[in-house]
C-alpha cells in the first residue's frame, strides 16, 4: 500500500540569513502530486524488512526511509533538480511480492514522466521491485542495454525459494532469462569473506563482474567508471548500506568486516550520476534499531544526497 507524504513533507530547521540562500531540504521537498516533470528527482519510500526476516538477518529496516528523511531534512539546499516526494509502499499481510510490484509501478510511473526514482529501503528486497519497474519502463530493448551495478559487500545471489534480501539479483538474472534479455551485472565492494564459494561460482555463471572490497580501499581504480558504463546505455545504481565499514554503518542487517570507505562510495555514486546513464538508485538495509544518535542514518542521508544534486 503506497501511502502519501505527511505535509509538509518533511520538517526541520531554519535558517533566517536575509536576502541569503539559506534554505535546507524540507524548505525545497515537494510532494509529487504537483506532478513530476523531467529531470525532477523523486523520494521513493520501501518500508519493509520481510526479505530480511527471510534471509535470517536483523529485522528494522522498514524504518529506514523515516530515519534517513528526518536527517536528509535538515541538510543545506544548493542547488540542483526539484525534488520530489511520492511516500512509502508498505507491504500488506506479508506480501513481499505485491509490495515489490506496488513500487515496480511508482518506479516505471517515475521514468515514464522523466524523473528520476531514488528508492530509500528498506531491506535488499528493494532492489527487485525498483529493477522491475525500470525494466517496464524501459521495454525490451532498453532492458537488454541496462546495466545493474551494486555497491554492497555480498553479491546477493542466493537462490532461495522464497524471495529475500539476498536473491534479488538472481531473481533479475533469471527474469531476464525468462525474458531473453542478458543480464548485465556488476558488483562493487565484494567481500571475500563474506561469500561463499557457491556465491562466486553462481556470480561466475551468470558472467558477473566484481570488485573487491580490498581492491576499493585508496580510492576508485582509473577508468572503472567509463569502463563499466561505455558498453550500456542504461545503468540502475543499487547501494548496499553494509558496504560501507561498520564503524561508519553499523545500522545495518550485516555490518561489513572491512567495507569500502566513505569517501569512495560516494565518489563512485556522483561518478555513475555524472554519466548521465543512471535511470533509478536506491539505498538498502539502513536499520535504525542499531543506530546511535542518527548518526549512521546521517551517513545514509549524505549518500543520498549525492544522488539528489
Amino acid at each position: 500500500m503506497l501511502i502519501p507524504p505527511a505535509d509538509p513533507v518533511m520538517s526541520g530547521r531554519i535558517d533566517d540569513e536575509g536576502e541569503l540562500d539559506s534554505r535546507r531540504i524540507h524548505q525545497v521537498v515537494l510532494d509529487a502530486k504537483v506532478g513530476i516533470q523531467p529531470g525532477d528527482r523523486v523520494l521513493i519510500g520501501f518500508c519493509s524488512d520481510l526479505g530480511v526476516i527471510a534471509n535470517h538477518g536483523r529485522p528494522g529496516a522498514r524504518s529506514g526511509p523515516e530515519a534517513i528523511r528526518r536527517q536528509l531534512a535538515n541538510f543545506a539546499f544548493h542547488s540542483g533538480p526539484r525534488l520530489l516526494d511520492i511516500g512509502d509502499v508498505h507491504p500488506q499481510d506479508g506480501d513481499l511480492s505485491a509490495a515489490q510490484e506496488e513500487l515496480a509501478v511508482e518506479v516505471s510511473t517515475v521514468l515514464e514522466k522523466g524523473g528520476l526514482p531514488v528508492v530509500l529501503g528498506g531491506g535488499h528486497e528493494v532492489a527487485y521491485g525498483t529493477w522491475s519497474g525500470v525494466v517496464r519502463a524501459l521495454g525490451p530493448k532498453g532492458a537488454a542495454n541496462l546495466c545493474v551495478v551494486n555497491l554492497d559487500a555480498h553479491f546477493d545471489l542466493r537462490s532461495n525459494p522464497v524471495p529475500s534480501s539476498g536473491s534479488p539479483f538472481y531473481q533479475m538474472a533469471r527474469s531476464s532469462e525468462l525474458n531473453g534479455w542478458r543480464f548485465n551485472y556488476r558488483c562493487l565492494g565484494i567481500s571475500n569473506v563474506a561469500n561463499t564459494q557457491a556465491l562466486f561460482d553462481r556470480a561466475s555463471s551468470l558472467g558477473v563482474e566484481w570488485v573487491s572490497d580490498v581492491d576499493l580501499q585508496a580510492s576508485v581504480p582509473d577508468g572503472l567508471v567509463a569502463s563499466i558504463c561505455e558498453d550500456f546505455d542504461h545503468i540502475y545504481l543499487t547501494v548496499d548500506l553494509d558496504v560501507l565499514p561498520s564503524y561508519a554503518m553499523p545500522a545495518v542487517s550485516a555490518p561489513s568486516s572491512l567495507g569500502v570507505p566513505q569517501a569512495v562510495v560516494e565518489l563512485l555514486i556522483r561518478s555513475f550520476m555524472d554519466t548521465g546513464k543512471v535511470v533509478a538508485v536506491d539505498f538498502a538495509e539502513f536499520n535504525p534499531s542499531f543506530d546511535t544518535d542518527g548518526r549512521a542514518a546521517r551517513v545514509a542521508a549524505r549518500l543520498v544526497m549525492s544522488a539528489l544534486s
